[in-house]
């Protein structure tokens, strides 16, 4: 799964809530770093934790292919889903 910041063909890696937004940023190293540089010159901690990407489904309907998969990360030894995506794949 790609990095979600605009135009970062990175994998995803990481996950931040950035304060006050409820969704979830899914991102690269380089973009969590750039974050957390963000979040401490406003003054305020920002808690990046490590996900994992699993993939459960690939579907083809005609020409359009889909791949879901779950995004997790662990707490304190105790995993939970973070969000799930559905990515489109371009055709080869």
């Amino acid at each position: 799964m790609k990095c979600t910041q605009k135009n970062c063909e990175q994998e995803t890696t990481l996950s931040y809530v950035w304060p006050g937004n409820d969704v979830p940023s899914l991102v690269c190293e380089h973009h969590a770093r750039q974050a957390r540089g963000v979040a401490e010159a406003m003054g305020f901690p920002l808690v990046i934790l490590p996900i994992e990407v699993i993939p459960v489904l690939e579907e083809s309907v005609g020409e359009r292919r889909t791949r879901r998969a779950l995004v997790t990360l662990s707490v304190a030894g105790h995993r939970m889903l973070v969000c799930q995506t559905v990515v489109r794949i371009a055709p080869s």
